[in-house]
């Protein structure tokens, strides 16, 4: 009897083993699961008047206060780069990009979005390592919508990209603006390569331009059904 336990108990084990190094096989057939990775790079071109092509600019990461300043009406330039840094293809990119105060975009890629004050365009799929360049044109405000005090401020302008179940990615550009300088007379822009879009400005509608159409339709459905029961 005690030969026939220890038998059965031996099977037993004999069998948990194998069932345990198959698992492990079959683990390691199926692989690891890929990484869904996105970068974006901001950079901002360095001031220069005489910049019409924006794919010929000097662009840095930022600009602090004792690099050369932006002044009052001057067109500035940002360099996008969005890059698939894994292995799979990944779906739905989107870019946005935050547009800080004093700056109002003017030529580029996607639709402007006044009440967020983003630009927004959807890239659509990247296979593995695709890599795409962007570029943004917009313009310093006017002198008399620039703070009042004299000197030289910085903002930050954000951008963000993300795909399907990718984590999100952001870079930032710093550039300064010096309040008091003569204002600029911008170039008129020439048509670079790749071509830059015009940015679309979406209005903001709120809930009373809403009920405004739907009475309009109300008051148009009925004067329609009671001149056609008067012919």
């Amino acid at each position: 009897m005690k030969k026939f336990l220890a038998s059965i108990v031996l099977i037993c084990s004999v069998f948990s083993i194998l069932s345990t190094k198959v698992m492990a096989q079959y683990g390691q057939y199926s692989g690891p699961t890929p990484n869904q990775t996105i970068m974006v790079t901001k950079m901002v071109a360095i001031p220069n008047a005489n910049l019409t092509d924006p794919t010929r600019g000097n662009y840095v990461n930022n600009l602090t206060p004792s690099d050369p300043h932006f002044i009052a009406s001057e067109f500035i330039f940002f360099k996008i780069t969005v890059q698939n840094t894994s292995t799979v293809t990944l779906n739905n990119v989107v870019f946005t990009d935050f547009v800080p105060d004093f700056l109002t975009p003017v030529a580029g890629p996607g639709t402007f979005d006044t009440t967020r004050r983003a630009i927004t365009f959807n890239i659509g799929d990247m296979g593995p390592g695709a890599q795409n360049t962007y570029y943004l044109q917009m313009q310093i405000a006017n002198q008399a919508t620039l703070p009042s005090e004299s000197g030289v401020f910085c903002k930050v302008n954000t951008a963000q990209v993300s795909a399907d179940n990718t984590p999100i990615d952001q870079s930032t550009s710093q550039f300064c603006i010096e309040i008091g300088a003569p204002a600029a007379t911008p170039t008129p822009t020439a048509t670079p390569t790749p071509t830059i879009q015009r940015v679309t400005t979406v209005p903001s509608t709120g809930p009373e331009f809403d009920f405004l159409i739907l009475g309009a339709n109300i008051i148009a459905l009925t004067t329609g059904i009671y001149l056609k029961r008067k012919i």
